[in-house]
């Protein structure tokens, strides 16, 4: 039986604020974040120990779990989900050191926090985005392994590589995980989509490609009961299982463009409204590059960056169906993206000040969580 208190980092993420206040309702926790989480968090889990520290810095580390042991003892679970992310095509040096070095450096911890000679299990928060789009036809898997060649895919990818390293010492869960969003969407490549589909006149209907392109979305209740169901099935895992959190199959932005695209307020007819005018990939190639160039000058960067249109028409579809089962686990009815989709255009078009505050600070990675 594994121990019922754990360590969480990336804590006050948009991610981690989430699954720490779930698992704390009957989990000693100690959360660690680089940054001090909102009032709003520390009243949300009021019993979850906060310690403001860099994953890349061992001693930091090292005292944050030793407390952890000296209070509760060994813990059952680490759950890391620190990690840096940003849009450009370039792999800035923090990559390494926190996306490599830290996990390293985590999971080292996790090793010398084990009692009696049972180590305690790390769940990684890897990506789908760790993935190379799959030829028409094929799916991604519990078993994909093509990796990505993007700066945050290709460090997700490496990190699974050194959690699985440590398996022999360390048992571990690598959970890829799809587009979380929430009903506020905080998710930036659907903000972005929300952002030109929800507007007016002629560009809000523009879209790159056929349509195709597209993601497996989970909402970010889901995900946090989906960990749960982690800690709860511990025993039917393998040492280093590797599972899919997102919905089964794809969503593609075919789907998407017509219920953004349907209350949209344009002085079009409501059939012209909805239809997409579909822009070659080299033509968008050619817009997103001057809207880069733009924004070097203004010193406001779009979303949009030139080697996110080599993923045009290429969706990212997924077979969950090896995850569901061990997991005796299926995403909630209704929180589908689609069936979140009216809600969200709800918040954009009524709540505009405040959902433009969250997704903001969700993109520019400053995420301070709020009641929903």
């Amino acid at each position: 039986m594994r121990s019922n208190s754990l360590l969480v980092t990336g804590a006050a993420g948009f991610l981690g604020s989430k699954i720490t206040r779930e698992l704390a309702q009957d989990h000693a926790v100690t959360a660690i974040d680089h940054r001090l989480p909102s009032a709003v968090l520390r009243a949300a889990a009021p019993n979850v120990r906060w310690v403001q520290a860099d994953i890349a810095d061992a001693e930091a580390l090292r005292r944050a779990f030793a407390e952890h042991v000296r209070e509760h003892g060994a813990p059952g679970w680490v759950i890391h989900l620190a990690a840096f992310w940003h849009f450009g095509g370039d792999r800035p040096p923090e990559y390494e050191r926190t996306n490599i070095q830290g996990t390293r450096l985590v999971l080292e911890a996790a090793e010398r926090a084990g009692a009696d000679g049972e180590k305690p299990r790390v769940l990684f928060a890897s990506s789908m985005g760790a993935l190379e789009p799959p030829p028409p036809g094929v799916v991604i898997t519990e078993r994909s392994r093509e990796w990505a060649d993007i700066p945050y895919g290709g460090s997700k990818a490496e990190g699974e590589r050194i959690v699985e390293a440590f398996a022999a010492r360390v048992p571990a869960v690598i959970l890829r995980i799809g587009g979380i969003f929430t009903e506020w969407c905080e998710l930036p490549p659907l903000w972005s989509l929300m952002r030109l589909w929800g507007g007016r006149g002629l560009q809000a209907r523009v879209m790159p490609g056929q349509g195709r392109s597209g993601f497996a979305y989970l909402h970010r209740d889901d995900l946090a009961r989906m960990v749960r169901r982690i800690l709860e099935r511990s025993e039917r895992l393998s040492r280093c299982e590797t599972l899919l959190g997102s919905s089964a199959g794809v969503t593609t932005h075919a789907e998407i463009f017509p219920m953004l695209r349907a209350e949209a307020n344009d002085s079009a007819s409501a059939n012209s409204a909805a239809r997409a005018l579909h822009v070659p990939k080299m033509l968008a190639k050619l817009g997103v590059a001057a809207q880069c160039a733009l924004g070097k000058i203004t010193g406001r960067m779009p979303f949009e960056r030139p080697w996110m249109l080599d993923y045009i028409d290429r969706p990212l579809v997924c077979d969950p169906s090896h995850t569901y089962r061990l997991l005796d686990w299926s995403p909630t009815p209704g929180l589908s993206l689609l069936e979140r989709l009216p809600e969200m255009r709800a918040r954009f078009t009524q709540r505009r000040t405040e959902w433009d505050a969250r997704n903001e600070r969700r993109n520019a990675r400053v995420y301070a969580y709020a009641e929903d």
